[in-house]
């Protein structure tokens, strides 16, 4: 499911938009705001569920990604090997292990190489 799809939201908005039209017409249909606070609220509370569980799955894929991270910066670290990526102009974007460092006898990040 894509949660930037503003399909998602169709509901709440349709649910705010008739809360406001209550409070900017003057109505006093104390029952109808009744009705659609108490409709808000419901779906309010399914999407406080639906944000926690995105949050827990970011929070949990962000871990993952970390864990990679760091046992691929520990594998380029031990492969005696000296690894680099490149952005414009030659600058070094990434220096991907400490032969780099050993290598130029510094860090390298951000510098042209040539």
């Amino acid at each position: 499911m894509n949660y930037a799809d503003e399909s998602l939201f169709t509901r709440e908005k349709s649910i705010l938009e008739e809360i406001r039209k209550y409070l900017t017409d003057g109505s006093h249909d104390v029952a109808g705001m009744r009705d659609c606070l108490s409709r808000m609220a419901g779906e309010y509370a399914q999407l406080l569920k639906t944000m926690q569980k995105i949050v827990k799955i970011g929070d949990a894929q962000a871990r993952e990604m970390k864990q990679r991270e760091s046992e691929l910066h520990l594998l380029l670290d031990n492969a005696r090997q000296g690894f680099l990526s490149f952005g414009r102009d030659l600058l070094v974007n990434k220096q991907y292990s400490q032969e780099c460092t050993r290598i130029f006898n510094r860090k390298i990040f951000n510098l042209n190489v040539c």
